[in-house]
Parts: structure tokens; C-alpha cells; sequence
């Protein structure tokens, strides 16, 4: 109106208005990696008592009800190193690495192309100098 922009803001909720459950134990989550794919969202988690977590939620629709269902599937990826913790964490754009970067000058990348057999692909560890 009147020759100005008028931006409406609005809040989407692509896996919907329910609570979505990352760790089945009730563990605070300390740090989170978010992707979205054509195939779903990723995310990685790190909990409070040190485990690492890759949560993929897809979703489905019922063609004849219109009902849609989530799915989700949470696979638990080897362990940082013995007294790192993560600084930082992101998952690539195509959700097939994730790079963590700990408080020990380390960054190691993640291979999640089978997430299930997710290893340490790489560990590089930075010079302070």
C-alpha cells in the first residue's frame, strides 16, 4: 500500500505443530546441525551426556485420507574423540557429511552416506599458532 513493501511474517512448521523427538532419553540437546533434502530434514545432535545423533524425518501422505505421516529414523554416530566437545557442527548440502569442529582445534568430517555404518572419514587437527 501506498508505494511501500509490506512483509507479513509467518513461522512454518515443515514436520508440523507436534513435537518431534530426537533422543529417545530424554537427554538436553547442547548443539544441532540442520538440512533439509529432497528426501527429508537431517539433523544432528549432540547431547548433554556427550552422544551424537542423526535424526532423519521424512514424511508421507495417504493418497485416498490426505493424511500425512512422519517418519523418523535416529541412528547414533561414533563418538568425538575422549574430552572434546563440539564447538560448532553442519551438515553439506546434499546431507551426506557432517563436520564438527571441537574445543580441541579439531574438525572431523563425517561420512553419512550410509548412516548406519556413519564412520570418521577424516580428523584434522589445527595448528593455534
Amino acid at each position: 500500500p501506498n508505494d511501500k513493501r509490506q512483509i507479513i511474517p509467518s513461522l512454518l512448521s515443515p514436520l508440523g505443530e507436534t513435537t518431534q523427538v530426537i533422543d529417545e532419553q530424554g537427554s538436553a540437546l547442547v548443539n544441532l546441525a540442520v538440512q533439509e533434502t529432497s528426501a527429508g530434514i537431517l539433523i544432528a545432535a549432540m547431547t548433554a551426556d556427550s552422544r551424537l545423533l542423526l535424526a532423519s524425518f521424512s514424511t508421507s501422505q495417504n493418497m485416498i485420507t490426505g493424511d500425512i505421516t512422519i517418519n523418523r529414523d535416529v541412528t547414533q554416530l561414533p563418538a568425538l574423540p575422549t574430552g572434546s566437545k563440539p564447538v560448532a557442527m553442519q551438515l553439506d548440502n546434499g546431507a551426506r557429511h557432517l563436520i564438527v569442529a571441537t574445543d580441541q582445534s579439531q574438525l572431523l568430517l563425517y561420512s553419512l552416506v550410509n548412516p548406519a555404518e556413519a564412520q570418521v572419514q577424516s580428523a584434522i587437527t589445527l595448528d593455534s599458532k
